[in-house]
């Protein structure tokens, strides 16, 4: 009991931290992903709890990541959210069956430059995809995102230049104050800076407002459970795209659960056991995918944040769960009013942060 408390006593401020930034992460992700933001939440809780219990790391922080959105939005354009629940409890058994036969052992041989290469593909996917949301052009839905970028540059001159001067400010923020101010990530103050841009703009009678989350995704929700079982026929399992995808989201949760691990076992001086952390990943996608959730996997930057805020053992991502749940319930009537323009902001920063050009410079 004591251990216990003094657990807790260590890591209550790195899991609050973690939290605070998971729930603007955890919208934008989701929405990403093509999902409604209610998932990502539901993602980052139950993810992020399960695999926190069951992995082998110490500090990886498990949620919603760009790595996966990349790669789940064509189909869910093409075949609704609902379908992403079912993509995350396939990979989930996926990834169990790869615990039992120790895939951990052989992904390591996958060369760096596959690994960059797909890195920077899902970069270019994740920041081309908010093209609609930092132009100001309504863009019909498509599954392929040339479609995408052909109707945009064909509509160039429909697009509007003060919401785009507004995207670039925002990135430009973000890059700036993590550069200066490492504690508080610029993600979380521009969020709440968007909020209260939004609010003051549509109380005043200046006429210019942004369109926002909650005029986007009317049925924001802080819930631990989405029913999508009225949505599942089992005519969705005969589908070929649908296993192909839930396979390639194992091997990549596998993949950067691995490397999250790795990195903060660098840090830290520490080293986490592989094979409990792909069942943590495998078991946190049953369980996000059940709650009606999104994939997920280990998030480099929640996890290396965490670390900074000063966590001690796999007690902190278990209080961030917590505490987001708290959180949400609390703040997200807010997120209503965040912009969809300061979403798009934060999404190609993290798609630009995907980008590690000492990498391509190593490769080169």
């Amino acid at each position: 009991m004591k251990n216990l408390f003094n657990l807790l006593k260590l890591n209550w401020k790195s899991g609050l931290t973690v939290s605070l930034v998971s729930l603007p992460l955890s919208l934008a992700l989701a929405i990403a992903s093509g999902a409604s933001p209610t998932q990502g939440i539901i993602t980052a809780l139950w993810a992020g709890l399960i695999g926190a219990i069951f992995g082998g790391s110490n500090f990886n922080v498990t949620g919603p990541t760009g790595a996966l959105s990349g790669i789940l939005i064509g189909y869910t354009i093409a075949n609704g959210y609902w379908s992403l629940p079912i993509i995350a409890i396939l990979a989930g058994i996926f990834i169990v069956i790869g615990y039992f036969f120790r895939i951990d052992k052989y992904i390591i041989f996958i060369p760096k430059s596959v690994v960059y290469g797909f890195t920077l593909g899902v970069a270019f996917i994740i920041g081309l995809n908010q093209i609609d949301n930092f132009l100001g052009l309504t863009i019909p839905k498509t599954e392929r995102l040339i479609e995408k970028i052909i109707f945009a540059l064909a509509h160039i001159g429909e697009a509007n230049l003060s919401i785009f001067l507004i995207f670039i400010l925002g990135v430009a923020f973000i890059f700036f104050w993590n550069k200066k101010m490492q504690k508080v990530p610029g993600a979380v103050i521009l969020a709440a800076a968007g909020i209260i841009f939004s609010i003051l703009m549509y109380n005043s009678n200046i006429g210019f407002n942004l369109e926002t989350i909650g005029q986007r995704y009317s049925n924001i929700d802080a819930k631990i459970f989405i029913n999508f079982w009225g949505e599942f026929s089992w005519s969705m399992l005969y589908d070929k795209q649908l296993w192909i995808l839930s396979l390639a989201t194992a091997i990549i949760a596998i993949l950067e659960t691995l490397m999250s691990g790795q990195i903060a076992d660098s840090i830290t001086k520490t080293k986490f056991n592989r094979k409990k952390e792909v069942l943590g990943v495998g078991l946190a996608n049953i369980g996000s995918g059940i709650f009606g959730g999104i994939p997920a996997t280990a998030a480099l930057a929640r996890t290396a944040l965490n670390i900074k805020s000063g966590a001690t053992h796999k007690t902190s991502a278990i209080i961030g769960s917590f505490s987001l749940f708290v959180i949400s319930f609390l703040l997200l009537p807010y997120f209503r009013w965040l912009p969809m323009v300061f979403i798009a902001s934060i999404l190609v920063f993290v798609a630009m942060s995907m980008v590690e050009k000492k990498h391509f410079i190593h490769l080169l």
